[in-house]
C-alpha cells in the first residue's frame, strides 16, 4: 500500500513539473503570485518559485531579484534558514543596496555567531586551550561576515537592537578600531540603501 502511494505521490509530483516546464512563463509568473499571497499556498509557492526560477533565461533581471527574495522569505519563514541564506546571498549580488535583505541575512548569521560563540564559552569551561583558540577562530571570522550585512541595515534603516548587536559582536572580537570607526562606515553605507525591489 505504501509503495502504490509513494507511486501516485511521484507520478503527480513529476506531472506538476512537466507542467510547470511546457507552461508559458508568464501564466506561471502569475500562479505563482497568487500562492504568494495566500498563507496556506506557502510550499506551492517555494515549488512554483523554484520552477519559474529553473527558466531565469525567459525572466528581467527584476523578476529573477524578486523571486530570489521571496523565495528567501519563504524559507525563512518555513524555519529554513540555510535554504534562505542562499536566495538572500543572491539577493544581494544583484543588488547589493538592498537593505532588508542584509538585515535578513544578517540576523541569520547573527544566530550562527552566537551558537559558535556558545562553543567559545564550552571550550573555556573545559580549559581546552587550543580547542578554545580553535573556536575563537571560526567564531571571528563568522562575526567578521555577519558586521558588514549588520551594519549596511543600520546605516540604512537605524535599530537601537541592531546598534546593540553591532556593538556586542565588535567588544566580543577585541576590535576596539572596528567599533571606534563604525559611525564613519555607517555614513558611508547610507549613501546606498535600496527598500524596495522592482
Amino acid at each position: 500500500m505504501k509503495k502504490i502511494l509513494l507511486s501516485i505521490f511521484l507520478l503527480i509530483s513529476s506531472l506538476q513539473i512537466l507542467n510547470a516546464q511546457s507552461k508559458d512563463i508568464e501564466d506561471l509568473y502569475e500562479d505563482y503570485t497568487n500562492a504568494l499571497t495566500d498563507s496556506e499556498k506557502k510550499p506551492q509557492a517555494i515549488k512554483l518559485g523554484l520552477a519559474i526560477l529553473s527558466r531565469k533565461s525567459e525572466l528581467s533581471k527584476e523578476r529573477i531579484v524578486n523571486l530570489n527574495y521571496h523565495l528567501a522569505h519563504l524559507y525563512e519563514e518555513s524555519l529554513d534558514p540555510q535554504k534562505a541564506k542562499l536566495y538572500y546571498i543572491e539577493v544581494l549580488k544583484m543588488v547589493p543596496g538592498h537593505y532588508i535583505s542584509s538585515r535578513a541575512l544578517g540576523r541569520i548569521y547573527s544566530n550562527e555567531c552566537m551558537d559558535l560563540g556558545k562553543q567559545v564559552g564550552e571550550a573555556a569551561r573545559l580549559k581546552d586551550a587550543r580547542l578554545n583558540a580553535e573556536k575563537f577562530k571560526a567564531y571571528k571570522i563568522h562575526v567578521l561576515n555577519t558586521l558588514p550585512l549588520l551594519e549596511k541595515a543600520q546605516a540604512c534603516d537605524p535599530e537601537t537592537e541592531l546598534l546593540t548587536l553591532i556593538t556586542y559582536f565588535y567588544n566580543s572580537i577585541k576590535d576596539t578600531t572596528g567599533l571606534a570607526n563604525l559611525n564613519d562606515r555607517l555614513k558611508v553605507l547610507s549613501k546606498d540603501c535600496v527598500e524596495f525591489l522592482d
